[in-house]
């Protein structure tokens, strides 16, 4: 069995969940799959695949990967998948389904597989649960793994390599590291540390709002922005990580506008301090968050501000 997996750039977290335990279940089923490394679905696959290998603890099976051009070059007749899994917000899945906002890549894979059966989860992530909770049964009848826990206890213990969790508030902390920068990925997680910390950063996003509403800036323009306020009381960070799009406006993080905003942080702050959430930020895959936390090159420190949900964040 082998698998195609293509998607766009912006995927929340239930989706990529399922596609990191769908990854596990191939491993152990014997299937392959083949995507890109793209951040956000293809890192998820490609995780829970490798999970599932070293929870094997077998080299039979593999991984395949293509490169980001792999499109562009027109080699998909080199692949004969009896599977195709898609997620684009417009939810295509057939030429009668295509859209204004179907991407060229989408198009291109619907229109060589027309007689593969095609998943878009962007229309029908209903249908591609039940086939993993179908798939969790057999697996478990057979190899007596549960892949969701699998999944559920690899994210609760994925800590960035550069990172320290901490329960202290913000003030000890930046005592502690004179020339750290708080961090708040807006729209995508802010409200504990909010709630217990800054208040009056909440304040400056109001206002900030107040002139999108109007100006009539549309929802998600400002992503991949960073404003740094100089008014408040310790160096901050705002970076505009969601937007909106797809059928019925639902929201998206772009992995590569969080990743493009997080690396416009001033470098002389050795350190970030960004609120600790394992199950994401609020839309998107706590996987490729850590990915991009790592990418950084600089002590990041992850307030935990309920420690007692830690070890169980997804339930």
């Amino acid at each position: 069995m082998s698998t195609l997996f293509v998607s766009s750039r912006t995927l929340p977290s239930g989706v990529t969940n399922l596609l990191m335990e769908y990854g596990l279940q191939e491993a152990f089923l014997g299937g392959t799959i083949v995507s890109s490394d793209d951040a956000g679905g293809d890192t998820a696959l490609k995780a829970g695949y490798n999970l599932g290998l070293s929870r094997l603890a077998s080299t039979e099976y593999n991984y395949n990967t293509r490169n980001k051009a792999f499109f562009s070059d027109l080699q998909l007749d080199n692949i004969k998948p009896e599977n195709v899994i898609l997620y684009s917000g417009d939810g295509a899945s057939s030429i009668s389904t295509f859209t204004a906002h179907t991407s060229d890549k989408i198009k291109q894979v619907i229109t060589t597989y027309p007689d593969t059966p095609i998943v878009n989860l962007g229309a029908n992530k209903p249908a591609f649960s039940r086939l993993v909770t179908e798939r969790r049964l057999q697996l478990f009848s057979k190899h007596r793994i549960n892949s969701q826990l699998e999944i559920l206890s690899f994210l609760t213990n994925l800590i960035p390599n550069n990172c320290l969790l901490s329960t202290d508030n913000i003030d000890t902390i930046t005592q502690l590291h004179p020339n750290a920068i708080l961090l708040i990925p807006k729209d995508a997680g802010m409200g504990a540390m909010t709630q217990r910390d800054i208040k009056p950063f909440r304040e400056y996003i109001r206002s900030i709002d107040m002139q999108d509403k109007e100006n009539k800036t549309p929802f998600g323009q400002r992503v991949g922005e960073v404003f740094l306020p100089r008014e408040l009381q310790f160096p901050t960070a705002m970076a505009y990580t969601l937007k909106a799009s797809g059928v019925g406006g639902k929201y998206f993080c772009d992995y590569f506008k969080i990743k493009e905003a997080f690396h416009k942080i001033p470098k002389h702050h050795d350190t970030i301090i960004a609120p600790y959430q394992p199950s994401g930020l609020l839309h998107a895959c706590w996987l490729s968050t850590v990915d991009i936390y790592n990418s950084l090159n600089r002590r990041i420190v992850l307030v935990v501000t309920n420690p007692e949900r830690v070890s169980l964040p997804f339930l």
